[in-house]
């Protein structure tokens, strides 16, 4: 994958399948993160979000698949003491950046975002319409991923790290 700084966002959002592919070191797609990597590394400093839905997320994901519970929640405890993904700074994002915004409103937000987004053959499941409805909240249109339930989503930019293109 070519990440040229001319069109790589100023800011991004890390969708969870980053967090797996960096967890597991032994899977092909911890390799194309490490590539990625290096190449986001040569950027000016985009900012990188993640939520902790997404840590969440991996957590669950993680478990599922049979790895140690210690090393799962040190992975995690890393990632939110250190607000780093190897060399690169990332940073924590809210569900919403507004003080006025509850999580009725969440709610509310994210019934409509299921009816909305749930359709197509390849749709998002909840877990992903959860991370839409943050990014949205906070003016957030490009995800990093390696997951092909975001393409189509209107208002969203998937770059999607494992396209070699």
């Amino acid at each position: 994958m070519v990440v040229e700084e001319s069109i790589f966002p100023k800011r991004a959002y890390m969708d969870t399948s980053i967090f797996i592919s960096e967890f597991r070191k032994k899977d092909e797609r911890h390799q194309v993160l490490t590539d990625f990597i290096k190449k986001v590394e040569k950027l000016k400093k985009p900012t990188l979000c993640y939520s902790r839905w997404a840590l969440a997320e991996t957590y669950n994901r993680l478990m599922k698949d049979e790895f140690l519970e210690a090393d799962i929640l040190r992975f995690i405890k890393n990632i939110l003491e250190t607000n780093k993904l190897r060399s690169l700074n990332i940073k924590p994002i809210g569900v919403y950046p507004n003080k006025n915004y509850s999580f009725d409103d969440f709610f509310n937000n994210l019934g409509v975002d299921l009816i909305k987004y749930k359709t197509g053959k390849d749709r998002p499941g909840l877990g992903d319409i959860i991370h839409i409805r943050i990014m949205k909240n906070n003016r957030i249109k490009t995800i990093l991923t390696s997951d092909s339930h975001f393409e189509g989503i209107p208002g969203i930019i998937p770059i999607n790290i494992s396209n070699k293109k």
